[in-house]
Protein backbone atom coordinates (compact mmCIF):
# COMPACT_ATOMS: atom_id res chain seq x y z
CA UNK A 1 0.00 0.00 0.00
CA UNK A 2 1.41 3.47 -0.84
CA UNK A 3 2.52 5.60 2.08
CA UNK A 4 0.09 8.34 3.22
CA UNK A 5 0.57 11.57 1.32
CA UNK A 6 1.41 14.74 3.19
CA UNK A 7 -1.39 17.18 3.79
CA UNK A 8 -1.40 20.57 2.15
CA UNK A 9 -4.30 21.80 4.26
CA UNK A 10 -8.07 21.62 3.82
CA UNK A 11 -9.48 21.82 0.33
CA UNK A 12 -12.63 23.68 -0.68
CA UNK A 13 -15.73 21.63 -1.33
CA UNK A 14 -16.08 20.54 -4.92
CA UNK A 15 -19.25 20.44 -7.03
CA UNK A 16 -20.92 17.05 -7.00
CA UNK A 17 -22.15 15.58 -10.32
CA UNK A 18 -25.57 15.30 -8.73
CA UNK A 19 -25.71 19.01 -8.09
CA UNK A 20 -24.65 19.14 -4.43
CA UNK A 21 -21.23 19.36 -2.87
CA UNK A 22 -18.78 16.71 -1.80
CA UNK A 23 -16.35 16.78 1.09
CA UNK A 24 -12.71 16.74 -0.04
CA UNK A 25 -10.95 13.41 0.51
CA UNK A 26 -9.48 13.01 3.99
CA UNK A 27 -5.73 13.38 4.28
CA UNK A 28 -4.95 9.70 4.89
CA UNK A 29 -6.61 6.47 3.88
CA UNK A 30 -9.97 5.91 5.55
CA UNK A 31 -11.59 2.88 3.90
CA UNK A 32 -14.97 3.61 2.35
CA UNK A 33 -16.46 0.24 3.32
CA UNK A 34 -16.54 -0.95 6.91
CA UNK A 35 -17.98 -4.37 7.76
CA UNK A 36 -19.21 -5.28 11.23
CA UNK A 37 -18.22 -8.66 12.66
CA UNK A 38 -20.05 -9.68 15.82
CA UNK A 39 -19.71 -12.22 18.59
CA UNK A 40 -20.98 -15.25 16.68
CA UNK A 41 -18.41 -14.96 13.93
CA UNK A 42 -15.54 -13.84 16.17
CA UNK A 43 -16.04 -16.97 18.28
CA UNK A 44 -16.46 -19.27 15.27
CA UNK A 45 -13.69 -21.74 14.39
CA UNK A 46 -14.35 -20.68 10.78
CA UNK A 47 -13.59 -17.04 11.52
CA UNK A 48 -10.54 -16.82 9.25
CA UNK A 49 -12.20 -18.87 6.49
CA UNK A 50 -15.16 -16.48 6.45
CA UNK A 51 -13.13 -13.26 6.57
CA UNK A 52 -10.20 -13.99 4.27
CA UNK A 53 -12.16 -14.02 0.95
CA UNK A 54 -13.68 -10.64 1.84
CA UNK A 55 -10.36 -9.14 2.85
CA UNK A 56 -8.57 -10.47 -0.23
CA UNK A 57 -11.31 -9.20 -2.55
CA UNK A 58 -11.36 -5.67 -1.13
CA UNK A 59 -7.88 -5.09 0.23
CA UNK A 60 -7.17 -1.62 1.61
CA UNK A 61 -10.64 -0.34 0.66
CA UNK A 62 -12.12 -2.48 3.44
CA UNK A 63 -12.06 -2.05 7.21
CA UNK A 64 -13.24 -4.94 9.37
CA UNK A 65 -14.71 -3.80 12.69
CA UNK A 66 -14.66 -6.46 15.40
CA UNK A 67 -17.73 -5.56 17.45
CA UNK A 68 -17.78 -8.00 20.37
CA UNK A 69 -20.21 -7.56 23.23
CA UNK A 70 -19.89 -10.94 24.96
CA UNK A 71 -16.70 -12.52 23.60
CA UNK A 72 -13.78 -12.93 26.05
CA UNK A 73 -10.91 -10.50 25.55
CA UNK A 74 -8.47 -13.27 24.67
CA UNK A 75 -10.57 -14.42 21.72
CA UNK A 76 -11.03 -10.85 20.46
CA UNK A 77 -7.24 -10.45 20.64
CA UNK A 78 -6.66 -13.71 18.73
CA UNK A 79 -9.19 -12.79 16.03
CA UNK A 80 -7.73 -9.32 15.62
CA UNK A 81 -4.22 -10.76 15.28
CA UNK A 82 -5.41 -13.22 12.65
CA UNK A 83 -6.85 -10.37 10.61
CA UNK A 84 -3.98 -7.99 11.14
CA UNK A 85 -1.36 -10.57 10.16
CA UNK A 86 -3.24 -12.03 7.19
CA UNK A 87 -1.46 -9.79 4.70
CA UNK A 88 -4.58 -8.93 2.70
CA UNK A 89 -4.30 -5.15 3.06
CA UNK A 90 -7.69 -4.86 4.76
CA UNK A 91 -7.80 -2.66 7.88
CA UNK A 92 -8.42 -4.26 11.28
CA UNK A 93 -10.39 -2.15 13.77
CA UNK A 94 -11.37 -3.26 17.27
CA UNK A 95 -14.57 -1.77 18.64
CA UNK A 96 -14.23 -0.08 22.01
CA UNK A 97 -11.28 -2.17 23.24
CA UNK A 98 -8.36 0.21 22.85
CA UNK A 99 -6.18 -2.08 24.97
CA UNK A 100 -6.62 -4.95 22.52
CA UNK A 101 -6.24 -2.74 19.46
CA UNK A 102 -2.90 -1.42 20.74
CA UNK A 103 -1.67 -4.83 21.86
CA UNK A 104 -2.25 -6.57 18.51
CA UNK A 105 -1.39 -3.95 17.09
CA UNK A 106 -4.48 -3.36 14.98
CA UNK A 107 -5.07 -0.49 12.55
CA UNK A 108 -7.32 1.41 14.92
CA UNK A 109 -10.14 1.47 17.41
CA UNK A 110 -13.79 2.37 16.93
CA UNK A 111 -15.43 4.02 19.95
CA UNK A 112 -19.10 3.86 20.80
CA UNK A 113 -21.00 7.04 21.52
CA UNK A 114 -20.80 6.33 25.26
CA UNK A 115 -17.17 5.18 25.24
CA UNK A 116 -14.00 6.90 26.45
CA UNK A 117 -13.19 10.37 25.08
CA UNK A 118 -11.56 10.46 21.66
CA UNK A 119 -8.81 12.75 23.02
CA UNK A 120 -7.83 10.19 25.65
CA UNK A 121 -7.82 7.33 23.15
CA UNK A 122 -5.65 9.36 20.79
CA UNK A 123 -3.22 10.33 23.56
CA UNK A 124 -2.80 6.69 24.65
CA UNK A 125 -2.31 5.59 21.06
CA UNK A 126 0.30 8.30 20.48
CA UNK A 127 2.36 6.94 23.38
CA UNK A 128 2.17 3.29 22.33
CA UNK A 129 1.98 3.17 18.53
CA UNK A 130 5.38 2.62 16.96
CA UNK A 131 6.70 5.74 15.19
CA UNK A 132 7.14 5.51 11.44
CA UNK A 133 4.48 2.85 10.89
CA UNK A 134 3.10 2.86 7.39
CA UNK A 135 -0.52 3.33 8.44
CA UNK A 136 -1.87 5.79 10.97
CA UNK A 137 -3.74 4.39 13.96
CA UNK A 138 -7.37 5.30 13.32
CA UNK A 139 -9.71 6.46 16.08
CA UNK A 140 -13.35 6.48 15.00
CA UNK A 141 -16.50 7.46 16.88
CA UNK A 142 -20.19 6.59 16.58
CA UNK A 143 -22.69 9.45 16.72
CA UNK A 144 -26.47 9.40 16.51
CA UNK A 145 -27.49 13.05 16.24
CA UNK A 146 -26.59 15.80 13.78
CA UNK A 147 -25.44 18.19 16.49
CA UNK A 148 -22.85 15.70 17.71
CA UNK A 149 -20.90 16.28 14.50
CA UNK A 150 -20.04 19.79 15.73
CA UNK A 151 -18.74 18.82 19.17
CA UNK A 152 -15.01 19.11 19.91
CA UNK A 153 -14.62 15.32 20.15
CA UNK A 154 -15.72 15.00 16.53
CA UNK A 155 -12.77 17.12 15.41
CA UNK A 156 -10.35 14.68 17.02
CA UNK A 157 -11.88 11.60 15.38
CA UNK A 158 -10.45 10.27 12.13
CA UNK A 159 -13.96 9.32 11.00
CA UNK A 160 -17.52 9.37 12.33
CA UNK A 161 -20.18 6.68 11.96
CA UNK A 162 -23.67 8.21 11.82
CA UNK A 163 -26.97 6.37 12.06
CA UNK A 164 -29.15 4.55 11.93
CA UNK A 165 -29.90 6.38 8.69
CA UNK A 166 -32.55 3.95 7.46
CA UNK A 167 -34.83 1.60 9.39
CA UNK A 168 -33.14 -1.53 10.69
CA UNK A 169 -34.66 -4.64 12.23
CA UNK A 170 -31.93 -4.84 14.86
CA UNK A 171 -33.37 -1.63 16.41
CA UNK A 172 -37.12 -1.96 15.83
CA UNK A 173 -38.01 0.69 18.39
CA UNK A 174 -35.63 3.36 17.09
CA UNK A 175 -36.82 5.81 14.46
CA UNK A 176 -34.23 6.20 11.69
CA UNK A 177 -32.43 9.53 11.42
CA UNK A 178 -33.17 9.72 7.71
CA UNK A 179 -31.23 10.85 4.62
CA UNK A 180 -31.66 14.57 5.37
CA UNK A 181 -29.95 14.12 8.75
CA UNK A 182 -27.10 12.27 7.07
CA UNK A 183 -26.62 15.14 4.62
CA UNK A 184 -26.60 17.67 7.46
CA UNK A 185 -24.13 15.61 9.46
CA UNK A 186 -21.77 15.18 6.49
CA UNK A 187 -21.94 18.91 5.77
CA UNK A 188 -20.94 20.02 9.26
CA UNK A 189 -18.63 17.19 10.35
CA UNK A 190 -14.88 17.91 10.47
CA UNK A 191 -14.07 14.26 9.66
CA UNK A 192 -15.28 11.74 7.05
CA UNK A 193 -18.77 10.40 7.82
CA UNK A 194 -19.81 6.78 7.29
CA UNK A 195 -23.52 5.96 7.10
CA UNK A 196 -24.86 2.98 9.04
CA UNK A 197 -28.27 1.40 9.43
CA UNK A 198 -30.25 -0.38 6.73
CA UNK A 199 -27.53 0.24 4.12
CA UNK A 200 -27.66 -1.94 1.01
CA UNK A 201 -25.63 -1.16 -2.14
CA UNK A 202 -28.37 1.07 -3.57
CA UNK A 203 -28.50 3.09 -0.36
CA UNK A 204 -24.70 3.15 -0.25
CA UNK A 205 -24.77 5.08 -3.52
CA UNK A 206 -27.43 7.38 -2.08
CA UNK A 207 -25.30 7.96 1.02
CA UNK A 208 -22.37 9.02 -1.15
CA UNK A 209 -24.57 11.47 -3.03
CA UNK A 210 -25.60 12.96 0.33
CA UNK A 211 -21.99 13.65 1.28
CA UNK A 212 -21.02 10.50 3.20
CA UNK A 213 -17.48 9.26 2.67
CA UNK A 214 -18.58 5.63 2.93
CA UNK A 215 -20.81 3.14 4.73
CA UNK A 216 -20.85 0.48 7.42
CA UNK A 217 -22.46 -2.82 6.37
CA UNK A 218 -23.58 -5.82 8.34
CA UNK A 219 -26.45 -8.03 7.22
CA UNK A 220 -26.03 -6.88 3.61
CA UNK A 221 -22.75 -8.79 3.70
CA UNK A 222 -23.41 -11.74 6.00
CA UNK A 223 -26.86 -12.63 4.65
CA UNK A 224 -25.53 -12.72 1.10
CA UNK A 225 -24.83 -16.07 -0.55
CA UNK A 226 -21.43 -14.68 -1.57
CA UNK A 227 -20.22 -12.16 1.04
CA UNK A 228 -17.11 -11.24 -0.97
CA UNK A 229 -19.25 -10.54 -4.04
CA UNK A 230 -21.62 -8.47 -1.92
CA UNK A 231 -18.68 -6.42 -0.64
CA UNK A 232 -17.59 -5.72 -4.22
CA UNK A 233 -21.10 -4.47 -5.03
CA UNK A 234 -20.91 -2.07 -2.09
CA UNK A 235 -17.56 -0.76 -3.30
CA UNK A 236 -18.90 -0.32 -6.82
CA UNK A 237 -21.77 1.72 -5.38
CA UNK A 238 -19.29 3.80 -3.38
CA UNK A 239 -17.20 4.70 -6.39
CA UNK A 240 -15.69 1.63 -7.97
CA UNK A 241 -14.42 -1.87 -7.23
CA UNK A 242 -10.98 -2.39 -5.68
CA UNK A 243 -8.21 -2.24 -8.27
CA UNK A 244 -4.51 -2.87 -7.56
CA UNK A 245 -3.53 0.13 -9.69
CA UNK A 246 -5.66 2.63 -7.75
CA UNK A 247 -4.15 4.66 -4.91
CA UNK A 248 -6.22 4.74 -1.71
CA UNK A 249 -7.80 8.10 -0.89
CA UNK A 250 -5.46 10.18 1.26
CA UNK A 251 -6.71 10.66 5.21
CA UNK A 252 -6.15 13.11 8.19
CA UNK A 253 -2.94 12.44 10.08
CA UNK A 254 -3.69 11.40 13.62
CA UNK A 255 -2.23 13.86 16.07
CA UNK A 256 -2.13 13.32 19.84
CA UNK A 257 -4.38 15.51 21.93
CA UNK A 258 -3.86 16.36 25.72
CA UNK A 259 -22.70 -9.57 15.73
CA UNK A 260 -20.85 -10.93 12.68
CA UNK A 261 -22.71 -14.06 11.57
CA UNK A 262 -26.04 -12.28 11.79
CA UNK A 263 -29.37 -13.94 12.27
CA UNK A 264 -31.84 -13.76 9.42
CA UNK A 265 -33.64 -10.45 9.39
CA UNK A 266 -30.99 -8.57 11.41
CA UNK A 267 -29.72 -5.36 9.86
CA UNK A 268 -26.80 -3.03 10.37
CA UNK A 269 -26.14 -1.72 13.88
Amino acid sequence: MPRPRASTGPEPRRPDPGGGTTRPPPRFAVPRLHILVGDDLIASPRFEDRLRPLAEACGAELAVQLRARATPARRIYEAARQLAQAGTGAWTLVNDRLDIALSVPADGVHLREDSMPVADARALAARQVAPGRERPFLVGRSIHAVEQASRPSAELADYLVFGSVWATRSHPGRAPAGPAALASTAARAPAPVLAVGGVDPRRAAAARSLGAWGVVAHSGIWRAANPAGAAIRYLEALGGPPRPDRDPPPARLATPSGNGATQRGEAEE
